[in-house]
């Protein structure tokens, strides 16, 4: 036992911790064993040296337990669980001595714990704590960047639409952290050059971009850009290096990637969807789209719909079969059914889409919205051939406007997306009745001004179509 990484840590714990450590080794918060406060009381005579024969683990066995036959085995177990518990007694010393951090932590818990007035209270006190100081020093600006960082991430369970505002404020004190250890490692590494008298120490450092780095300025470019060639480099870099990636971070470049070109559609959906279509392949077959071999239930019905668009309706028979069963138990009919529909509508079965969806019980909410939004757009484009669905659309539309501005459970943002989808339907629809020769450019003038729409490509080309 001389060597062991127990009596290491042991000794290097002063007179009062030592002391201390026998409460902890006591408490069942720490340990249920009650081998590990006999364990101690075994170790107290040689503290702080930890010399002599008695320190032998056959010895330190015996006493243990002295009905038994030496099991070195058991042995090592009995140390490793006591260095569990020095070692989590030495994480509450560091805490304590560290009241800032300590809080830091306490936050967190708080916000994962869903408290959200008790995370945000804390959150800010310990911002406050870090402005009030007078150093502006890269520790600083690490811990806000840090405390900003938590904060967004739990912004998913408290409030989405501030992500935006959250985001921004990380930028400032991540480059100021940054540039700050940069420099002064540069000074630093010049000053032990010169002590050491090595010259090729002190050459600058590579500035060379690492994957990573041109990922994300390449994304960057991308979303500012808004050309295509910058996405077709950046998608073939992105799946030739994608084992050099973290799981999570490539499925949020893969997010990018796909957002972009979710948010082209309104240019050119054919060319748009075509791609996206393409991606979707290789992110399933590379194991981005997936999380223990399932697809997440939003991502199966978008999948569904860039497929049927592209009339690659054998390949979503297939998809279906493959993933269809691995949905989430709450959503797995609701979402089979919608995925069905979709097919069913770009195979211009509008009547059979509809008797799939109008008695079906949805007990997703926005899977609901979903099949209202696509009965509509059935109903819409029977009526292009069939101008007696005309009242039937005016009679659904109103009644579904009617439900969106009672619902309680969606955004405004999201809900606004809806009703200026359902108002777009009756007026696409009042223009092809009453045959206004500038009804279309009306139209296409009233959609760009709209901020958003449910199923935007789709409006854009019936209103082409009228």
């Amino acid at each position: 036992m001389h060597k062991s990484k127990l009596l290491q840590l042991i000794q290097n714990l002063n007179p009062s911790e030592f002391k201390e450590l026998r409460k902890v080794v006591h408490s069942p918060i720490y340990t249920t064993n009650p081998q590990m406060a006999k364990f101690y009381e075994y170790l107290k005579p040689s503290y702080p040296a930890f010399e002599g024969s008695r320190l032998e683990k056959q010895k330190v066995f015996a006493r243990l337990f002295p009905e038994r036959d030496y099991s070195d085995g058991q042995m090592r177990v009995l140390m490793r669980e006591l260095t569990k518990v020095v070692e989590e007694y030495m994480v509450l010393l560091q805490l304590r001595k560290n009241a800032f951090q300590k809080q830091k932590i306490l936050s967190l818990a708080f916000g994962e714990r869903g408290m959200k007035g008790l995370f945000e209270k804390s959150t800010a006190k310990l911002l406050n704590t870090l402005e009030a100081a007078s150093y502006r020093d890269p520790e600083y600006q690490l811990e806000v960047f840090q405390l900003n960082y938590q904060k967004l991430n739990l912004l998913d369970v408290f409030d989405k639409a501030a992500k935006p505002k959250q985001t921004a404020l990380l930028l400032q004190p991540l480059s100021h952290f940054y540039r700050q250890t940069e420099l002064i490692l540069r000074c630093q590494l010049l000053n032990l050059a010169s002590i050491y008298n090595s010259p090729e120490v002190a050459e600058p450092m590579a500035e060379k971009e690492l994957l990573v780095e041109k990922i994300y300025r390449s994304i960057y470019k991308l979303y500012t850009e808004a050309d295509d060639s910058i996405y077709k480099d950046l998608e073939a870099v992105f799946f030739e290096q994608l084992a050099f990636i973290r799981p999570a971070m490539a499925q949020e470049i893969f997010a990018f990637l796909s957002n972009f070109l979710i948010r082209n559609m309104a240019r050119n959906d054919h060319y748009y969807n075509s791609l996206l279509f393409q991606l979707y392949r290789k992110g399933l077959s590379n194991n981005v789209m997936l999380k223990q071999n399932r697809v997440a239930d939003h991502q199966f019905l978008n999948i569904l719909i860039v497929a049927a668009k592209e009339n690659q309706f054998e390949w979503a028979d297939g998809f279906i079969v493959k993933y269809g069963e691995q949905l989430s138990a709450h959503s797995k009919a609701d979402a089979l059914r919608l995925g069905r529909s979709y097919l069913l509508f770009y195979q211009r079965q509008f009547d059979r889409a509809v008797e799939l969806l109008k008695d079906h019980p949805f007990d997703h909410p926005l899977y609901q919205l979903n099949a209202q939004s696509q009965i509509l757009k059935c109903y819409f484009e029977s009526f292009l051939s069939n101008p007696t669905y005309y009242e039937m659309i005016l009679a659904y539309s109103l009644a579904f406007e009617k439900q969106l501005r009672r619902q309680d459970f969606l955004s405004l943002e999201k809900a606004e997306r809806y009703l200026h989808f359902n108002q777009m339907i009756r007026k696409m629809a009042k223009v092809k009745m009453e045959k206004k020769r500038d009804g279309q450019k009306k139209l296409e003038r009233e959609l760009q001004s709209t901020k958003a729409m449910h199923s935007v490509g789709w409006i854009i080309a019936k209103i082409k179509a009228l």
